[in-house]
């Protein structure tokens, strides 16, 4: 028996079937034919088959609106986010069915479909999969098995067939073969449900949505889609207070778009591959679009602060459960409308509209992606820099004089062949973290003035693997018109890539920290001859990390747009910066005195090795210096009352460093030349290790990371 509800000028209520004593068999497609012949592979299709049926016997359903010009319609099929009811969605489809219909409608008429998708069951039947004995698998294991066999499309192709039985919708397969892409189908995917049905959305569906959610289940490894490769529209959609899924994961994505602008022209960019944040929403907004997740009482207000999931990193919206309701519907309804609209005009419209989200996105965007290397990604949508150059620059990370760089196309994310993602990083993420050192290196040379200063030609190497920073040292040599070319060294270290099995990666920066080997003041003053301050040591100030730190956080702050400034000084942890870590003080401390020294025997300052077990001795006999064995960035919370404070809680960021000195009576003021040291010696004397914050991890403290309680943070 159907209980689909007749089309009515505005439905108030979703269609659910009654249950029967037995379950429906699993739909047949491309999907059914997938599953393993092999009797030592587990069978997931099978062990799923339960919840296959339950979604195709429970999902809801709300029929077209009434009064819509005729053809074979449209169908929105929602595919919940982990453990959240059908029924949240609901009231989403019913605003956005009825923003299309006041947009002239499409022919035929926009069916709404929620998969009723039992997560616990899903994972249950997933995990008795496993073969008796076996080593247990992750989840993200079980899921790349289910997607193999086909267990998400058997589950679209469920959920479509149960709009079809109990609705009249009818998908219009390609070719007219049964399993072939259903071109009239829009699949709408919610957080977790992005990487599990992404694949089988490609390539099953006319179009895709991810709404705060990811492509891949390794995004937060930095692996990327290419948007391009997707044929069909792809919307994105998610909150800027979003701390679980974190909308620093979406820039790369921005920047492919935008490299799209750039050639096929902003509209065309923003019609067929949207971006769009909602501005102040959060990850529970978008888990409560149909008044909350269960316990949710009401729609009116901000949500209460206890639907917070601020375990997994989300923080408190700025806007309005009514607000992040009515921007979701309106993206997807223009959405939806420019594809499929019955009326020009309101297809025009539409694209108007979409053109205008995108753009005011990427403004949002451009400050944190130029800091993290991704270039200028509003320039293309915006009059000024709808050129057709498909090539822009990255700006210098924090506001120093730095070497012109030349004209570098990022273009879209390198993937190797025949791979359907990518894990590699842009090459203006490289270029970023060198114009990082290059800067980080300026702020040593700062004490000695601008003209001498400008005797300095500063380049740095990026290592993309540890060990290249290990084995590499920072030099001073002549050019021949007489300026010393100063070479210096950084290593990207994300910590997300990095965190423990189970950790959350909501809570870790998606930028990086960049771990540098620079020289120091007084050693550049040696190269360059230049004396040091009357009285005193006859040294320069050491400015180290913290001056580099400082400049950093300074650069961020005016950064970022002004109402982001506002909300972190009004809501957010501060962030500070405190007195370097002196690490060799600190080895020494645990040690008993003993000091870090180069493998092999000899004198020579301490230096980078290759790392060395854990209490196993270098051949000199003491422990091996490297940048393994030095401690992170420490986050220390202050709370009110400590250190003469002025009553509220604070976060003191203090960088670990290590200042190998100038050999003693070597100093900028003894008149002796750097010349006398042996070449070893000149190489080590005078570098500075330090592992500082990047400006786009900056960034996002001040963006979003502040907002979250003391002590969250796993930074």
């Amino acid at each position: 028996m159907s209980t689909a509800l007749p089309a009515t000028p505005d439905n108030a209520a979703a269609t659910s079937a009654t249950a029967t004593a037995n379950a429906p068999p699993p739909p047949t497609g491309n999907s059914a034919t997938t599953a393993s012949t092999n009797p030592t592979t587990p069978d997931l299709l099978s062990v799923c088959s339960d919840v296959i049926a339950h979604v195709r016997q429970y999902s809801l359903v709300l029929p077209p609106l009434e009064g819509q010009a005729p053809g074979p319609g449209c169908l929105l099929l929602i595919c919940p986010g982990g453990f959240i009811k059908p029924e949240n969605y609901l009231e989403l489809g019913r605003q956005v069915q009825r923003q299309v219909a006041g947009s002239g409608g499409l022919p035929g008429g926009l069916w709404v479909g929620v998969m009723a998708l039992d997560w616990v069951a899903l994972m249950g039947a997933m995990t008795k999969a496993l073969p008796p004995g076996g080593p247990p698998n992750s989840f993200a294991d079980l899921n790349e098995k289910a997607m193999e066999v086909g267990v998400p499309a058997a589950l679209l192709d469920a959920a479509v067939s149960k709009v079809e039985e109990e609705a009249g919708f009818k998908a219009k397969r390609l070719g007219g073969r049964a399993g072939g892409r259903a071109t009239n189908l829009v699949t709408l995917m919610h957080s977790a449900a992005g990487p599990f049905f992404s694949r089988a959305v490609f390539k099953g569906s006319g179009g895709g949505v991810l709404l705060s959610s990811a492509f891949s289940q390794d995004y937060n490894r930095h692996v990327y889609a290419h948007l391009e490769d997707w044929g069909r529209p792809v919307l994105i959609v998610g909150g800027d207070l979003d701390g679980q899924m974190q909308w620093f994961h979406q820039v790369p994505y921005m920047s492919q778009l935008a490299y799209m602008a750039s050639r096929f022209g902003p509209e065309y960019a923003a019609v067929n591959k949207p971006l769009i944040l909602l501005k102040g929403a959060n990850h529970a907004q978008s888990s409560a679009l149909g008044g909350g997740v269960p316990g949710a009482t009401a729609l009116s207000g901000p949500l209460a602060p206890a639907l917070v999931n601020a375990v997994r990193g989300d923080v408190e919206a700025d806007a309005s459960a009514e607000e992040t309701l009515a921007a979701c519907s309106g993206a997807l309804s223009a959405f939806l409308t420019t594809h499929f609209g019955a009326e020009a005009a309101a297809r025009k419209a539409a694209a108007g509209k979409l053109l205008e989200q995108v753009t005011a996105t990427a403004d949002l965007m451009a400050p944190y992606a130029r800091a993290a290397g991704y270039g200028d990604v509003s320039a293309p949508f915006n009059a000024a820099g709808t050129s057709t150059s498909s090539s822009w620059v990255p700006v210098a990370p924090y506001a120093l004089q730095l070497p012109a760089a030349a004209g570098l196309p990022l273009g879209p994310m390198a993937a190797a062949a025949g791979s359907r993602e990518s894990a590699a990083l842009p090459s203006g993420v490289a270029l970023a973290a060198e114009q990082a050192a290059v800067a980080a290196q300026q702020v040593l040379a700062a004490p000695l003035g601008a003209e001498a200063a400008a005797w300095l030609h500063v380049v740095a190497s990026v290592h993309a693997q540890l060990e290249g920073l290990v084995y590499s040292q920072p030099t001073v040599s002549e050019l021949p018109d007489g300026r010393l070319l100063v070479h210096v060294h950084v290593y990207s270290h994300f910590p997300l890539l990095e965190r423990e099995p189970n950790g959350i990666a909501g809570l870790l920066p998606v930028g990086p920290n960049y771990w540098m080997k620079l020289k120091s003041t007084n050693m550049l003053a040696l190269h360059l001859g230049t004396p040091p301050p009357e009285g005193g040591s006859g040294l320069f100030p050491e400015p180290g990390a913290r001056a580099i730190n400082e400049a950093v956080l300074r650069q961020a702050l005016e950064a970022v747009p002004r109402h982001v400034l506002e909300r972190y000084k009004r809501r957010g942890l501060q962030l500070h910066i405190g007195d370097d870590i002196d690490w060799l003080s600190e080895h020494k401390a645990r040690t008993g005195g003993q000091q870090p020294a180069a493998a092999g025997t000899g004198p020579a300052p301490p230096q980078a090795g290759p790392p060395a077990p854990s209490g196993m001795p270098a051949p000199s006999g003491n422990p091996v210096l490297d940048f393994v064995q030095m401690s992170r960035l420490e986050f220390a919370v202050q709370v009110a009352g400590q250190d003469g404070q002025d009553g509220s809680t604070r976060v003191v960021l203090r960088s670990p460093c290590v200042q190998v000195p100038v050999p003693p009576g070597l100093t900028p003021g003894s008149g002796k030349s750097v010349k006398e040291l042996e070449a070893d010696a000149v190489r080590f004397a005078g570098s500075s290790y330090v592992k500082v914050l990047s400006p786009a991890a900056a960034m996002e403290w001040v963006w979003l990371a502040c907002l979250r309680a003391p002590g969250t943070n796993k930074w």
